[in-house]
């Protein structure tokens, strides 16, 4: 359907709102341009529709330098930005006294540029008779291009690293990057690092469609930032040197200048500061991006473009890091290569090892929900050099395997416990085993990874941001640890998780003797004196590290971000709750327990223990605060029901303690959990139990955003479980029941 066209007053409004939002701006070059903006009425009243256009042009400029991102990438176009334009009429819509002001003869033609020429309504224009030189750029000595290519735009002058020496004019980009990164290096406490690319395009070529020939374009730099802090459009492009204020005086001075043809001049320069501002964009895909400043991203090979070298790429870095422009872009000078490696990673997914331990569905592009990425594999690969058959590890090369693996785990790109797998899926077999068992390899990397961890472990303001589900059944068999693990494999893309038996009748449960790091826990079978009341509360604390002890070496379950409880209980995660606060060892201490025959008994009306035992309730509440309940549903289905408990922790008094669910949280699925069940449907099961879990908590934490304080079981939507938690009431009373 075509869409229906503003009418003059709509428009007119628009603009009017437009322009009131930023009429308070204290930059200057909003200033100047709102200063020119003539009355969008004229005397009688009536909307004005040049004025309107204009004031829509000007709204368009501020919102688009008003956008802001931590990726941008950018072009700086050498002849343009050294020269004016040569307007010398002041009758010319397009003139500004700017130009005239800094004019200067040309100091030379690098790239033969000025005698380009180019159509014009009055026949060919060569560019030296369009511009003139900027003086500023001139005295500064960073008019010229740059002395490391010569005129046909080959790189001929190289510096220590191999790169273009970058002097003139490319040193004044370069050291413009360099100021931006020192500007955030100098702020503290930021999470993210910077990066930045840049090249020049010195041999790009275009046709000429006069006379179906070729040319040099005009020579110009490509960029790429990727900031710790998001930045304003305005802030990046006066950082890169854009000149706001030539128009800034130029805006003035058609506000001060009683000239004809006023409006054109302020739509003439208002284009020209938006041919300017297209120039800072917003990348849509990073990754393509830093493809194209070599010329390989899938539009620029489409379009032909010339392809540039790796080296040319000139990149600032985090100072630790062991990475470079080719590693982090996925890019290689003989594309060839490139395939190669690709297919010989694909190739060694395919090997005995790797079959043997599914590690192909740990694999897959960047875009998928992955352990690992097939650019991650191919650039710890490219680390072995290649002997007849086989990769050798020089002891280079070892460290900078160990450097690039211990990187990616301090930027959370892969976790400690994937190391072995990682370099069994980037090495063939042979060369996996040769390395896994190098001695020297190995405890070095060993070493590292507990300094790693001890690091994490001891620092005060670590959160694992742990989330504990209780995953209980009506009845056994069902599968309540069928789901439990896969739901850890899912939130963990794939990784296993670690698992915890039940205890035998007579033994110490440890049940974190042989945990290795992995990022999710099951502990089946859980019973409520598996732990003391005080080492539970410290395991299931969603934030601090807990220490564990064991029976050889004392643990933590540091890295655990999701623990998965599981029993059956007929009445759901309250039976189990109500039985810890009865039988967890050192729960007797807590004061709202009594020995009657030999056996604890709630008091039921003491005031005091109601306090005690309404405190510990709540601990423990807040630390399970997610129950999945499976139940069976006839013969061929099972009903599964996501609860979530219905008060925020931290707010304030509760008049019952209770788990609700939705209507979106309960299904019944066509499947029973077992051996029999197929691996769709499980996947199926999985996928929307963990959707059920993550739409009721959405729910929740809107709630609570709007008040803090409220209890979900009172809110249409929200169905109350009715648990019994121990607790009953006489009218607004409390009292503790056995």
């Amino acid at each position: 359907m075509k869409k229906k066209s503003k009418t003059i007053s709509e428009k007119g409004i628009e603009a009017t709102n437009g322009l009131k939002s930023f009429s308070h701006s204290k930059r200057e070059l909003y200033k100047s341009i709102l200063s020119v903006i003539p009355p969008l009425k004229d005397k009688k009243g009536d909307w004005n529709e040049e004025s309107i256009n204009l004031a829509l042009k000007a709204i368009e400029i501020f919102n688009s330098l008003k956008v802001i991102s931590r990726k941008w990438s950018f072009s700086i176009h050498w002849l343009y930005t050294v020269c004016n334009p040569n307007i010398t009429k002041i009758d010319n819509v397009k003139f500004s006294p700017v130009y005239q002001k800094y004019s200067t003869d040309f100091p030379s033609d690098h790239f033969g540029e000025l005698a380009h020429v180019d159509d014009d309504p009055d026949g060919l224009v060569r560019h030296e008779d369009k511009l003139v030189a900027d003086s500023r750029f001139v005295d500064a000595g960073t008019w010229d291009f740059g002395s490391a290519w010569d005129d046909d735009g080959n790189v001929v002058k190289f510096d220590a690293t191999g790169h273009p020496k970058y002097d003139g004019f490319s040193k004044s980009i370069l050291l413009k990057i360099t100021a931006i990164q020192n500007y955030f290096d100098s702020k503290r406490h930021l999470d993210r690092n910077f990066y930045a690319f840049l090249i020049a395009h010195t041999r790009d070529f275009q046709s000429i469609d006069r006379n179906g020939g070729v040319e040099h374009k005009g020579s110009h730099f490509h960029g790429v930032l990727d900031l710790p802090r998001p930045q304003s459009r305005y802030q990046v492009m006066k950082a890169l040197g854009s000149n706001f204020d030539d128009f800034t005086d130029t805006f003035n001075w058609i506000h001060d200048a009683q000239l004809s043809k006023r409006n054109d001049r302020v739509e003439s320069f208002l284009n020209s500061l938006k041919g300017m501002i297209d120039n800072f964009n917003v990348p849509d895909h990073y990754d393509a991006a830093l493809k194209y400043l070599v010329h390989q991203s899938s539009g620029a090979k489409k379009d032909q473009k010339t392809p540039y070298d790796i080296d040319e790429v000139i990149s600032w870095l985090p100072k630790d890091s062991i990475e470079n422009y080719s590693q982090i872009a996925g890019v290689f000078n003989n594309e060839v290569v490139a395939k190669d490696l690709n297919q010989e990673v694909i190739d060694n997914l395919n090997s005995p090892y790797n079959k043997a331990h599914h590690t192909s569905q740990w694999v897959g592009s960047e875009q998928d929900n992955k352990v690992f990425s097939y650019k991650q594999l191919i650039q710890l690969r490219m680390l072995g050099k290649k002997n007849s058959g086989k990769l050798e590890f020089s002891f280079h090369s070892q460290k900078l395997i160990i450097d690039l693996i211990i990187s990616w785990i301090r930027r959370k790109k892969i976790e400690i416990v994937d190391v072995k797998t990682l370099i069994h899926a980037a090495f063939n077999d042979d060369d996996a085993d040769s390395l896994l068992s190098n001695k020297n390899f190995v405890s070095k990397m060993d070493a590292i990874l507990e300094n790693e961890k001890e690091a994490i472990i001891s620092d005060a303001d670590y959160d694992r941001q742990m989330l504990t589900i209780f995953v209980s059944a009506s009845t056994g068999g069902i599968g309540k640890t069928r789901l439990a693990n896969e739901l850890a494999k899912e939130f963990d893309k794939g990784r296993m998780p670690h698992m915890a038996a039940t205890k035998d009748e007579g033994k110490t449960f440890d049940a974190y003797q042989n945990y290795a790091n992995e990022r999710s826990s099951i502990i089946d079978e859980v019973d409520p004196n598996s732990f003391s009341w005080s080492q539970l509360k410290d395991l299931l604390d969603p934030h601090k590290v807990p220490g564990i002890a064991s029976r050889f070496v004392n643990q933590s379950s540091w890295n655990v971000h999701h623990t998965f409880l599981t029993n059956v209980y007929s009445d759901g995660v309250s039976g189990y709750v109500r039985q810890v606060l009865r039988y967890a060892p050192g729960v007797g201490k807590l004061g709202y327990l009594e020995k009657v025959n030999d056996e604890w008994k709630l008091k039921e009306n003491d005031v005091s223990a109601i306090f005690s035992y309404l405190s510990q309730l709540s601990q423990l509440l807040r630390r399970i605060p997610i129950e999945i309940k499976l139940e069976p549903h006839g013969n061929k289905a099972t009903k599964i029901t996501v609860s979530i408990i219905n008060f925020k922790p931290g707010g304030s008094y509760i008049h019952k303690y209770d788990y609700v669910h939705t209507e979106d949280s309960e299904h019944v699925f066509d499947s029973v959990i077992n051996e029999n069940i197929s691996k769709k449907d499980m996947r199926n099961i999985t996928l929307a139990v963990k959707k059920m879990i993550e739409g009721i908590q959405l729910k929740a934490d809107r709630v609570f955003q709007s008040n803090p304080s409220i209890t979900l079981d009172d809110l249409k939507g929200f169905t109350a479980s009715g648990y019994d938690m121990g607790i009953k009431y006489r009218g607004n009373k409390m009292y503790l029941s056995n």
